[in-house]
């Protein structure tokens, strides 16, 4: 044998241990399937994820790795995935194993470009931080939408009091702007006069109250609606 022989026949070994270092020192989880996903080989976070030794898990099928859970039915999710991922499909989902949820890729692997899959590639990236971030905002999204609602109950339930109050009341302060009409009319030479006059001006007011009672909610329910239009002030 020459000497570039046992040359090259050292350094192959030498590389592919090197290579397999990098394997396992990424800190994305991969797994190396097969077409019908049986565990070709896995690198060291495949391994941390899985929890189970190596020579257990070679050959057997991935969808057996992990105890899938959550919600939906994420065992019939991979399983899907995986199907299509053998007929050529890139697939990526998320999914909760072992109580962990992982952004999953599945990459079907080809001996040349275009080719048919012989393998996959399956990367299992931890999503637990991203997961509770979107489950905090999905609580903060339905305590703001709670509070949207009790502001728009509240609204409401003011238009009504506003409209039921300024009618109620409307009719008290006629009578009550005629009953002072008739007093000035009777008393028109008296005294007291004076007083009955600041007293009739206190119910216009009050009466110019409750039409405004009734206007804003009126403009609250809907019923009418403000002219936006921008007017010229009068010279």
């Amino acid at each position: 044998m020459r000497e570039e022989d046992v040359a090259g026949d050292g350094r192959r070994p030498a590389a592919s241990a090197g290579l397999r270092r990098v394997f396992d020192a990424i800190g994305v989880a991969v797994a190396l399937l097969d077409r019908q996903g049986r565990i070709a080989d896995l690198n060291a976070a495949m391994l941390r994820a899985i929890g189970c030794p190596q020579d257990l898990l070679i050959g057997q099928p991935m969808a057996g790795a992990f105890v899938w859970g959550g919600r939906e039915d994420a065992a019939e999710r991979f399983a899907q995935a995986m199907a299509a991922a053998g007929r050529g499909l890139v697939q990526e989902l998320s999914l909760t194993g072992d109580g962990n949820w992982f952004d999953i890729a599945l990459t079907p692997l080809t001996a040349e470009p275009g080719g048919e899959p012989t393998g996959i590639v399956m990367t299992a990236a931890d999503a637990n931080r991203r997961m509770g971030v979107e489950a905090r905002l999905r609580g903060q999204e339905d305590r703001l939408r709670a509070a949207q609602d009790e502001v728009k109950r509240a609204g409401q339930t003011k238009v009504r009091f506003l409209a039921a109050a300024s009618h109620d009341l409307r009719q008290p302060a006629q009578s009550l702007t005629l009953f002072g009409a008739v007093l000035a009319e009777r008393l028109a030479d008296h005294p007291q006069l004076p007083l009955v006059q600041t007293m009739n001006r206190a119910i216009e007011a009050m009466r110019g109250l409750l039409d405004a009672l009734l206007d804003v909610s009126r403009l609250d329910s809907g019923i009418v609606s403000p002219d936006r239009r921008l007017s010229r002030w009068p010279k």
